[in-house]
């Protein structure tokens, strides 16, 4: 009795992680790895996706809690984001950025004695060139794709497929913001148009959330293998890295709108 009562806590907590996760994901210039830092679910996350074998109900349990919750926020963050990024932008981020500095001493003491500085440099720069980027890109209204052009054919699914893999590094990457990104590609506004209640009447708009996700899911699967290494065999220069990448993302998440 008392195990499954603990699963049922460790299901629902993992749950209200991925509601918070997946919000933040519809955050412009929010990372949701940085996030998962925070509430230290990050090194799990990375180390459950890259040996799911190990383990495997578990670890199946672990993610698909993840995955209710974050559908459930992200629903929640796409309905409410037009509310709270109209009407209360600044309060809304920084809300967010309060988490960020609140948490980033527990992140810092992993580097304080071992500090690899061109790492630590790297990630905070990379940051501010993503930012940069996509002022530039929404200071001359550019869209490399215009979304009123977009034809639904099986290049333009493959193109979503792309995405969806694009999208993968950005939830992986501290530091990384998927809203940035599909801003700077032209979707971003695209996206939060289509997820509603009529998404489902709508085959053609069906299959690009389809193929959006099975883009993520094959990132997810082909870049977390990737993290766990840095996590588990070059551990300085990583933490060093999510060190920069945290510090200036607080300071970038002012910068999108």
């Amino acid at each position: 009795m008392m195990k499954s009562d603990n699963r049922i806590k460790s299901f629902l907590k993992n749950t209200i992680i991925g509601i918070i996760l997946g919000f933040t994901i519809m955050i412009p210039g929010l990372s949701g790895s940085i996030i998962a830092i925070n509430l230290k679910v990050y090194d799990k996350i990375v180390c459950v996706l890259a040996n799911i074998k190990h383990n495997f109900k578990n670890n199946v349990l672990f993610l698909f809690a993840l995955f209710i919750g974050g559908i459930i926020g992200l629903l929640i963050g796409v309905f409410l984001i037009k509310i709270f990024l109209v009407d209360y932008p600044f309060y809304l981020i920084c809300f967010f950025s309060g988490l960020m500095i609140g948490a980033y001493p527990i992140i810092f003491n992993k580097v304080r004695l071992n500090r690899n500085l061109l790492c630590f440099n790297s990630g905070f720069i990379v940051p501010i060139i993503f930012i940069i980027v996509n002022l530039l890109f929404k200071h001359n209204d550019i869209n490399l794709i215009p979304n009123n052009d977009i034809s639904y054919n099986w290049l333009s699914y493959l193109n979503f497929f792309i995405i969806g893999i694009f999208l993968a590094i950005t939830q992986l990457v501290p530091g990384l913001s998927a809203t940035v990104f599909l801003m700077i590609i032209g979707y971003y506004n695209y996206f939060i148009s289509i997820i509603n209640i009529d998404l489902i009447y709508d085959f053609k708009l069906v299959f690009v959330i389809f193929f959006v996700f099975i883009g993520l899911l094959a990132g997810v699967l082909m870049f977390s293998k990737v993290i766990s290494y840095l996590i588990n065999k070059k551990t300085i220069y990583f933490n060093s890295l999510i060190a920069g990448l945290s510090l200036s993302s607080i300071i970038c998440v002012f910068f999108n709108d």
